[in-house]
């Protein structure tokens, strides 16, 4: 938004209708004093390790309700009553859409000078009040458009209000000329509801996976097994356009990791979403926008990329379309190779002894995927359009694994050794298909839409484990052979009607019916040999669950003088059953919970604004951490479920503030979250001397935490981005172990930057870096990750030929320390590091301007959720 701000109005020649010459100096002051509050709130969270977010929100709410009162208090200057107002709605000329953000002067033409302003809300309406009666004009500019004046208007204290039905701005074509040449997106286009990052001006991931392109958005965290976080917390939500998707697969460890990078147009992150949303997702929502064509007639892409130690990608996308339909089909093939190593130490004090355990394994992995999509929409009437698409992922990992466990003494002297050989083969195959409809009606905003969904994931796998006992010369092979099913069906429906001229009511329902069905048979072998084999009743296991979500919600949006809001209310009902057909053990649960939501936005002047937003959000149990069956396939780190885990329920508070300038912009949120019912993973060592990893709800946790994120444009040329995160954790799990409370004070950075050296030419690089993190047994220490890109483009766009080094120092790893009530224990993890890649992007078919009928960017994240669709 901050490219507005050269069209917007003085700010004096608004405030000057308002208040007389003594007052307006007093409201500078105060203004400059209530920012001066604010800023030393947002140093002082920095500095302090505790905060009393309670008395910073109700400071910020009564330093906005003071200043408006002021305003509301404030005598008009003059002998002319102010009870004049003019409303109506900003077109471009030409394709009839509404404008956002126009700029409304109204100006007296007997003083010439301007008494009143306002600026359009985001469908390009405005309302106007508190107008001297008499002779005006309307002066409206709008950026990349012609200023446009109306004709004089008379406003009499009979006839105080005038409506304009439409008014028509036409394009200044030399400035879009010049902006189609020189102007580029930003790499991240923030608001206060949710955030952009633009993936076609990242050039460090090119050629890499999703979860490397998710490695350089701000706020947002991926370790080297692909786990993802959102502001520390793990538990966060990932949709694929919107929609929950099969081809994510079921493990979240791995998810994005089969997409390639130049597959994905943007990531939108959404911290604290509304009602509208599924309530699961306890840190927020992840939204991955993949490329579209938006070009008429036939195109196409092709994609190759390599990289060292043996990574390739190639693929192909290709669509057709014409005023009613629109074809579209891709491929994308890859075959990538992974070294990986790992070494752990812990000490254990059990019996009035001390003994310790060094552990060393070698983790080279093969993962081959197939992603295949297509579809088609057919828009009916100008209405109506209907949609079917179809994606199947398939993939083949290979993983084998060499780990070499020594056993020490409390004198450091060798006591045993084990090896242990582990050869992992799993095929997986995901699909989904949807139908989707989109009804919009004559009336304004009204619209209706529905989605199906149904989904299937599939896993073949095999593991066999050969491991020895050099003290007491055992030797045993051992295997499993696992088939795994899941089933989705999700299918949703929401309706839009207005509500006034600026307002809206939202109402829909959504079903969500999950069916997985795992058998795991477990193998014992008399030989190194694969015959002779006969079932291990003992690390058998077959697990059926089946999980159901009924949802239905409500929010309603609009404008209450100078407010924006929106209320909502969601009810989830959830019905999980657990079956375990080992011991016929067999248990339901059964909820039902509220999510109230709310979200009030300010605007301080043209360039400030702040929002203060509050949700309730769930984190459900996972069926991996249900399981009640005791895992023992690793006899030295065994990992059983809970069945009777609890839901995590979590209170998000958030308050935010933008500032937009021509130059920069600015994007600070200070944040607060509590779970009740915390889900942690515990690990103990049992009398034996091994560990066992299960999964307990403990009393509570608290996050507090400020975020800010600013772009810079220091010239044409050079941009950068800077995003910092410091934040609090606080642990109780007192329930589980009286002494187990963990207080921590982390922070984040990510820095981004961009030069462009030609036209056709740029460079980027970008530094990661993470503090030391807290976890409920331990925490994790700091990453550093340095990585850069540079890209060139060849015949007039159609050949982008990028060259990447991701971890360019060979920082990246996963350094951990936990400890217990008899044990203490260190464990690192490394992957590739210092991977070089070089990616190929080809375009082909009609390569029209895709400007064509576009209005010019207005810093707003397009097809995303703004006040009125959130």
């Amino acid at each position: 938004m901050h490219e507005l701000t050269r069209a917007f109005v003085s700010k004096r020649k608004i405030i000057h209708f308002y208040f007389n010459k003594v007052l307006l100096i007093l409201i500078i002051s105060l203004n400059s004093r209530w920012k001066g509050i604010f800023s030393e709130l947002c140093s002082s969270l920095i500095s302090m390790k505790k905060i009393s977010l309670l008395v910073l929100v109700f400071s910020a709410i009564f330093s906005i309700s003071f200043a408006q009162q002021m305003q509301g208090n404030m005598p008009p200057q003059g002998a002319r009553p102010a009870i004049g107002s003019v409303t109506g709605k900003i077109y471009d000329k030409e394709t009839k859409e509404l404008l956002p953000y126009a700029v409304i002067e109204v100006i007296s033409v007997r003083e010439n000078k301007t008494v009143a302003g306002a600026v359009s809300d985001d469908k390009g309406a405005f309302n106007i009040t508190q107008i001297p009666v008499g002779k005006m004009t309307l002066k409206v500019s709008f950026v990349g458009y012609n200023v446009s004046t109306t004709e004089p208007f008379l406003l009499l204290p009979n006839a105080p209000t005038k409506n304009f039905d439409s008014i028509l701005l036409t394009r200044n074509q030399n400035q879009l000329r010049q902006a189609q040449i020189t102007a580029e997106k930003q790499m991240l286009v923030q608001n206060l509801d949710k955030r952009v990052f633009n993936n076609d001006r990242n050039l460090v991931s090119a050629g890499g996976t999703g979860n490397d392109v998710l490695r350089q958005v701000p706020g947002v965290n991926v370790d080297i097994d692909g786990k993802i976080s959102l502001r520390g917390n793990e538990n966060v939500t990932i949709l694929i356009d919107g929609r929950p998707s099969s081809i994510l697969g079921s493990d979240k460890k791995s998810v994005l990791s089969s997409i390639p990078a130049a597959s994905i147009e943007s990531i939108e992150v959404i911290t604290n979403p509304s009602a509208k949303y599924a309530a699961e997702g306890m840190s927020g929502i992840i939204n991955i926008v993949m490329k579209k064509n938006k070009l008429q007639g036939f195109n196409g892409q092709v994609t190759a990329s390599a990289g060292t130690i043996d990574k390739y990608t190639g693929g192909l996308n290709m669509s057709y379309r014409n005023k009613k339909w629109n074809f579209y089909g891709s491929y994308m093939g890859k075959d990538e190779h992974r070294r990986g190593s790992g070494s752990s130490y812990r000490e254990t004090n059990q019996f009035d002894s001390t003994y310790y355990m060094l552990q060393s394994a070698s983790m080279p992995s093969e993962n081959k995927n197939h992603l295949l999509g297509a579809g088609a929409e057919y828009s009916l009437d100008k209405y109506t359009t209907f949609g079917t698409r179809v994606n199947l992922n398939l993939e083949n990992e290979i993983q084998p694994e060499n780990i070499v466990y020594r056993y020490l003494n409390e004198d450091s002297i060798y006591t045993n050794s084990i090896f242990r050989f582990n050869d992992q083969n799993n095929k997986n195959q995901n699909g989904d298909i949807n139908f989707s409809l989109r009804k919009k009606f004559p009336t304004p905003k009204e619209e209706l839409s529905a989605d199906l969904t149904i989904s299937n994931m599939s896993r073949d796998g095999r593991q066999d484990y050969i491991q020895e006992d050099s003290l007491l010369s055992i030797f045993a092979h051992s295997g499993i052979r696992s088939k795994a099913q899941v089933q989705m069906i999700n299918a949703q429906v929401d309706y839009t009607v207005p509500n006034g001229e600026f307002g809206k009511y939202e109402l829909g329902g959504r079903i969500v019916r999950r069916h997985s069905d795992a058998d795991y048979l477990g193998l014992l072998y008399p030989s190194t040999s694969m015959e002779g084999a006969y079932i291990n009743q003992d690390i058998s296991n077959h697990f059926v669950f089946t999980e159901q979500i009924s949802a239905a919600y409500l929010t309603k949006s609009g404008i209450f003088k100078s407010f924006a809001y929106q209320l909502g209310l969601r009810g989830e009902y959830t019905l999980q059953d657990i079956f375990l057909t080992n011991n016929s053990f067999f248990q339901k649960n059964r909820y039902f919970n509220f999510f109230p939501t709310a979200i009030i936005r300010q605007p301080l002047s043209k360039k400030d604004q702040i929002q203060l937003s509050y949700s309730r959000r769930i984190n459900r149990p996972n069926p991996q951490s249900q399981n009640p069956f005791l895992d023992i396939s690793d006899p030295q780190n065994k990992r059983q479920g809970n069945p009777g885990l609890k839901p995590e329920l979590v209170h998000s508070i958030e308050l935010g503030y933008q500032r937009s300038l021509e130059k920069y912009s600015i994007n600070a949120s200070l944040y607060y979250r509590h779970s009740n019912n915390l889900q942690i993973r515990y690990r103990s060592v049992l009398p034996d001397g091994t560990s066992l990893i299960s999964f307990l709800n403990a009393y509570s946790s608290d996050n507090y935490g400020l975020e800010a994120t600013g772009n810079m444009t220091f010239s044409k040329k050079w941009d950068a981005m800077l995003n910092l995160n410091v934040y609090e954790s606080k642990i109780n799990a007192a329930n589980i172990e009286a002494d187990l409370q963990n207080n921590f004070l982390s922070w984040s950075g990510r820095f981004n930057t961009n030069y462009r050296i030609t036209k056709f030419s740029a460079l980027q690089a970008s530094i990661n870096y993470q503090a030391p993190m807290v976890i409920a047994q331990g925490k994790f220490a700091s990453t550093l990750v340095i990585s850069g890109g540079w890209k060139n483009d060849l015949f007039k766009n159609r050949l982008n030929l990028t060259l990447s080094v991701m971890d360019a120092l060979s920082q990246m790893r996963m350094d951990m320390t936990t400890s217990g009530p008899n044990f203490k224990q260190h464990s690192i993890r490394r992957r590739d590091r210092g991977i070089v890649m070089l990616t190929a992007i080809y375009r082909f078919g009609a390569m029209s301007n895709e400007m064509a009928g576009k209005r010019p960017s207005r810093g707003r994240m397009e097809g995303g959720p703004s006040m009125d669709d959130m």
